[in-house]
């Protein structure tokens, strides 16, 4: 993870938001917007995730990383 540009033209570059939705209270789990926004074309993917675990952002990023057609990370070379 590193700061790009912001004019980036290549696509392929997220701005990542978390938002969360505790309501008035942000004791326990709740649920979260996990939004990927594309900086160089402004395709954006929205997907709700429980808590703010490790395991929680693993699966609210698979579906955005699949929808965007980005390769995984953890796949081996080549």
């Amino acid at each position: 993870m590193q700061r790009i540009p912001w004019d980036t033209a290549e696509p392929g570059h997220f701005e990542v938001d978390l938002v969360h939705h505790s309501g008035p209270s942000t004791h326990g789990d709740y649920v979260h917007t996990l939004q990927l926004v594309d900086v160089a074309t402004g395709w954006s993917e929205r997907v709700a995730v429980l808590g703010r675990s490790q395991r929680a952002m693993e699966h609210g990023f698979r579906p955005g990383a699949r929808a965007a057609a980005l390769p995984d990370p953890r796949a081996a070379p080549g």
